[in-house]
């Protein structure tokens, strides 16, 4: 972001966490104290879907914003590139079934109405 022209001022950063699901709770703390009145949320294209849903779980209404889009590349032989994004994309798909899987077996944290902050 700071290439982007964004000040280092306005950029906070959760340092903490370990995983998207931990980002999403730690930041929930960092913004009750900002306030702020609206969110964005910038993390790769592929990654979107999967982190909306989890600060959504911690009351955080975001925009998510793509700083990348992948695509496949179309190709006659196999190339590692497709391999890579394929594993990308299963993994956030499992990701999201993963989420709503905790939640029926009542293993996520207790979720946060929306727009709480």
């Amino acid at each position: 972001m700071r290439g982007l022209g964004v000040a280092a001022s306005e950029l906070l950063l959760e340092t903490k966490s370990m995983n998207t699901y931990q980002n999403a709770q730690f930041s929930r703390a960092l913004l009750e104290q900002l306030h702020p009145d609206r969110i964005a949320l910038v993390t790769s294209g592929f990654h979107i879907r999967r982190s909306l849903l989890y600060f959504a779980h911690f009351g955080i209404d975001a925009s998510g914003i793509r700083a990348d889009f992948l695509r496949p590349f179309r190709s006659l032989f196999p190339i590692s590139y497709n391999f890579t994004v394929t594993d990308l994309a299963l993994k956030e798909y499992l990701g999201v079934a993963r989420y709503h899987l905790y939640n029926a077996l009542g293993w996520n944290i207790r979720a946060v109405r929306p727009g709480a902050l």
